[in-house]
């Protein structure tokens, strides 16, 4: 089975009705075969990848990537290939669409990439060592946000951290370090971000790094669910909308870096995981779109969080 599909044009992905995204998904899987495991499917489309030394225009088909890559394993098919290609060299796409195996392609030009990981070439620049740092910690108060903001107070004896969180102060009791103050925003409302980037800034001094540490999955089976709202207020969100607002206006502020924290769930996609998927294969894709024009972006895929 092939599907050919260039939904997104931009990537703003606000500038389109959340109830599509989820309807044409759903649409395309509204099959069903009796012998599924020895067929497979090829997803071709554009503005799926950025390439790190061709940048794309895009990534917000990304998103559509994750559905069908989960979606391919509910439905018991035996693989799934996607392909980001421009289509100016047919007989190469044609040759990658034939690859039995499960793989991410992109095509530019008459070359063929793969996607694959490879560890981080250098670490992580916040900055110069003499200078002070103030750490921003969007979802720090619980789970592996909260580990990243003990781990940030130990570490560094002059940092100064703000941890950004959805509900009240009360909810973040945990904090005992004079270092480490908490605002309230949600990330999804970019005025509200707006606004709580530069109180930071006025109380604690220029933002050096942010990092995202915010997420939640749900499984459940894409065609049989309901409340696709809640879930895409929930999953979707978070990743989606919140990670453009994060470097929208950190970038804007002068934010030095961003840590944006995803899944492995966007290299090894798992059955009932479709919209944590999505979510992160798109958080993914936005990191080597906006690297590849020169913001100091990072996208750390981890594995299972214990406790979360």
């Amino acid at each position: 089975v092939i599907f050919s599909f260039a939904a997104f044009r931009t990537n703003d992905v606000r500038k389109y009705d959340r109830d599509r995204l989820i309807l044409i998904c759903k649409t395309f899987f509204s099959f069903q075969y009796t012998d599924n495991h020895s067929r497979s499917i090829r997803f071709i489309g554009s503005n799926i990848f950025s390439i790190n030394t061709e940048p794309n225009e895009g990534y917000a088909n990304s998103i559509y990537a994750g559905y069908i890559s989960v979606l391919a394993k509910e439905l018991g098919f035996g693989f799934c290939t996607v392909l980001d290609s421009d289509l100016l060299d047919p007989a190469l796409t044609a040759q990658a669409l034939l690859l039995a195996e499960e793989k991410y392609l992109a095509i530019r030009g008459s070359r063929l990439y793969e996607r694959v990981l490879s560890e981080a070439p250098e670490p992580l620049h916040t900055g110069s060592q003499s200078d002070r740092k103030v750490f921003a910690v969007i979802g720090g108060a619980s789970g592996i946000g909260r580990e990243c903001v003990r781990d940030l107070v130990k570490k560094d004896t002059t940092a100064a951290v703000a941890v950004i969180g959805r509900r009240s102060v009360g909810d973040a009791a945990f904090i005992s370090s004079d270092r480490v103050r908490y605002y309230q925003a949600d990330i999804c409302r970019i005025r509200e971000i707006d606004a709580v980037f530069r109180k930071i800034r006025n109380e604690l001094g220029p933002i050096s790094c942010i990092i995202n540490s915010a997420g939640t999955e749900r499984d459940e089976l894409l065609l049989q669910r309901e409340n696709d709202h809640l879930i895409y207020d929930e999953v979707l969100a978070p990743k989606v909308i919140g990670n453009e607002n994060i470097i929208a206006v950190g970038s804007r502020c002068g934010a030095k870096s961003f840590i944006l924290f995803s899944s492995i769930a966007a290299v090894f996609p798992m059955i009932g995981q479709s919209d944590y998927t999505a979510a992160n294969m798109y958080c993914e894709a936005m990191t080597d779109y906006y690297r590849s024009r020169g913001l100091n972006v990072r996208c750390l895929p981890w594995n299972t969080w214990a406790e979360t």
